[in-house]
């Protein structure tokens, strides 16, 4: 029905509502508690990401993975 990431995506409004909804035990304010941390630990993971895809071109354009 879904592909991957439709699942994820709607697997994780499903938990957010149970959350909030059925179970009462996260409130609006440590909902925008968690999408804030949420959104830097993914700038973090990204930064990192970003920087290994320019380290490993960088040492392509050097000629260093042809070995010596």
């Amino acid at each position: 029905m879904f592909t991957p990431t439709e699942a994820a995506a709607i697997a994780a409004a499903y938990a957010t509502f149970l959350a909030m909804v059925v179970y009462r035990e996260v409130g609006w304010r440590e909902l925008a508690e968690i999408m804030r941390s949420t959104a830097v630990d993914t700038g973090v993971v990204m930064l990192i990401v970003s920087m290994a895809m320019i380290y490993g071109y960088l040492v392509t354009r050097a000629g260093l993975t042809q070995g010596m």
